[in-house]
């Protein structure tokens, strides 16, 4: 995963991410259409995060 600030205009409260491809396709197994995907983890200060999204996957 890399990331980083995504507009760097509010002391980094946004977070853009990005994930291995290969990864995300076995993590999501043969699911596809609309679901729910959440990351959580933890920063470099121990500040704990969570993030819940829809997402729409195709084939």
């Amino acid at each position: 995963m890399d990331g980083g600030d995504n507009n760097g205009s509010n002391n980094g409260k946004n977070m853009m991410v990005n994930f291995d491809r290969q990864k995300v396709i076995s993590a999501l197994g043969s699911r596809s259409g609309d679901i729910q995907v959440t990351l959580s983890g933890q920063l470099m200060d121990d500040k704990k995060f969570e993030g819940t999204a829809n997402i729409r996957v195709i084939e």
